[in-house]
Order: C-alpha cells, then structure tokens, then sequence
C-alpha cells in the first residue's frame, strides 16, 4: 500500500542519514572543551554578564565631566540698487557663534552608590556565568562517566546471556537424556533466568541510548550524528587531608568556600543589596555639581 511504501522511504532516509552521518568520539577533555563553547546555557550566562557590564558603565557615565558644544558659522553679504538700477555688492561678511556648556557632578552620593551597586551586579553575573559553568561541566561529566559505566555493564549483561543460554542448552540436553533427576520445571527455570538476562541487557541499552541523546543535547549536536565516548586515564593527586583545613571556619571559608561561584555570588548579591539601600537613603542627601 501507499502508506507502507511511505514508511519503508522514509525508514530508508533515516537509515541513509545515518550512514552518512560522521561519528564523533569525546574523551573528556574534549566534553568540557565543547561543553564550554557550545552549551546555550553557557553562551547566554555570558552574554548576560556582558550586558551588565554595559549597565554598569551607562551609570559611570553621569559620573564624568558632560560637554557640550554648539558652533554657528554665517556669511552674509548685502548689494544695493542706486537710482540708474545699477547694483553694488559690500564685500562678504562673516561672523562665527560658538558655545561651550559642561558639568561636573562634584559630590552625589545617590549616583556613586548606584554606580558602585551596578558594577557589584556585573561582578554577581560573572559569578553567575561562572556557576552555570561550572553545573554544565559537571553535568556533562556525571553522563560521560555513567556512559562509562553503562558500557562496562553491558559487557557483563552480555556476558550473562551467554551463560544463561548455554545453562539452557546443558538443561535441555540432560533433560532429553533423562540421566539426571532434572525435569521440565527445570527447563522453565533455565528459559526464565535468560529471559531475565536478556531484559537486564535490553534495559541497559537503553539507558545507554539515553544517556547518548543527553550528550548530544549538552553537546548542542544533531541527534542524527553518532556518538561514543572514549574512556578517560585520571591519576589522583597526591595533596593533603583537607579535614585539618576544614576544622578551622576562617581557614575553611578562605580555602574552599571563596572559590565556589555559587558562594561568591552569593556574598556578592548581598553587597549589591546593601549598595542598593545606601542609593535608596541617599535620594534626601544634598548633591553638588559644578
């Protein structure tokens, strides 16, 4: 029919684009890498600390000297019609008008404290970009690795189906033998442990399959494109017990917290805030400006 020679066409492009479709293999250095310039998330938390970069210097500008100059240039010239109808042009005139205007605010606390509590905004959306990194990384990485962990249990899934077949064969032929006190109800036993097997394997290929559409989703790829992953060699270092370091709250706070995103942005809001309250309270201070 028209509809099954539509599904076989359109299974055939699907099986073609496939085919076509280059595959690509990541380690994990090149997830993070790729993680890093192509994550949308990514890109936007920069983007959004650019912007308030830009608002932070829109609030310095009424900090600066503001100049203005307007500059006018006319040339004129007149002629005069005596009584014979003869004329007589004057020679050219010319008269150059120019103005000079400038301020300077010399002392407005509401602008200063606003300038200031913008730029602690920016400093709050590079946290945030750096945060919304550093959660992509990580991300990326508990797949990459559960994708790892994936394979290797596939292996042993595999593994297992083979032995649940072959104790299905050993069952079968003792059975078809009679040598043995062995009966059907162990045959069926048999069928059911590789009929498990078989669905363990089948459940593990497809948490493998999604964990590879997440990879292509944080990896901004085309779901068409193939994708495997190629295992990682890490070697711990070799540092200290940072339980010493954590027992002292000053030394923990200085070693650890400062250089969490989510901390520094957090302790970075709260300036902001303060910066935000000083700027409210300082609208009754008197301001002076030259």
């Amino acid at each position: 029919s028209m509809v099954s020679w539509l599904s076989l066409t359109s299974w055939l492009t699907v099986l073609a684009a496939t085919s076509l479709a280059r595959a690509e293999e990541v380690d994990l250095g090149s997830l993070f890498q790729r993680v890093e310039q192509m994550s949308a998330g990514v890109l936007i938390g920069r983007e959004t600390a650019v912007q308030a970069h830009a608002v932070a210097d829109q609030q310095r500008v009424a900090l600066l000297p503001n100049l203005a100059l307007r500059a006018q240039q006319q040339r004129s010239q007149t002629v005069a019609v005596n009584s014979a109808n003869q004329a007589n042009a004057n020679t050219p005139a010319g008269r150059f008008d120019a103005t000079l205007n400038g301020s300077l605010n010399l002392l407005n606390l509401q602008q200063l404290a606003t300038y200031r509590a913008a730029r602690r905004g920016a400093d709050v959306a590079d946290a945030d970009a750096a945060s919304v990194l550093q959660s992509a990384l990580a991300a990326a990485g508990n797949f990459y690795f559960n994708q790892l962990r994936n394979l290797a249990r596939d292996a042993v899934l595999a593994a297992n189906v083979t032995r649940a077949e072959e104790l299905l064969k050993i069952t079968q032929r003792i059975v078809d033998v009679g040598a043995s006190t062995l009966t059907r109800i162990d045959v069926t036993r048999a069928e059911a442990l590789l009929a498990q097997a078989r669905l363990a394997q089948l459940q593990n290929q497809t948490v493998m399959k999604q964990g590879l559409q997440q990879l292509q989703l944080i990896l901004d790829m085309d779901a068409m494109t193939p994708l495997t992953v190629r295992p990682a060699t890490l070697l711990p270092a070799a540092t200290d017990s940072s339980a010493p370091q954590l027992m002292v709250r000053a030394r923990a706070a200085e070693s650890f917290f400062k250089r969490r995103s989510d901390w520094q942005r957090a302790s970075l809001a709260v300036e902001q805030a303060i910066l935000d309250e000083k700027a409210a309270l300082y609208q009754r201070a008197p301001a002076l400006a030259l």
